[in-house]
């Protein structure tokens, strides 16, 4: 996934559940709000 605004990558886990604190941790580190992120999916 790529934040166009920032420029930043990130590399989510294929797994089939990623753990609710891995990815705050994730979205925190690339600075993408979960409301953002949820519009993904």
């Amino acid at each position: 996934m790529r934040h166009y605004e920032t420029e930043s990558v990130v590399i989510i886990p294929d797994h089939k559940e990623v753990d609710r604190w891995t990815l705050k941790t994730i979205l925190k580190q690339v600075e993408i709000p979960e409301e953002e992120f949820k519009r993904y999916l």
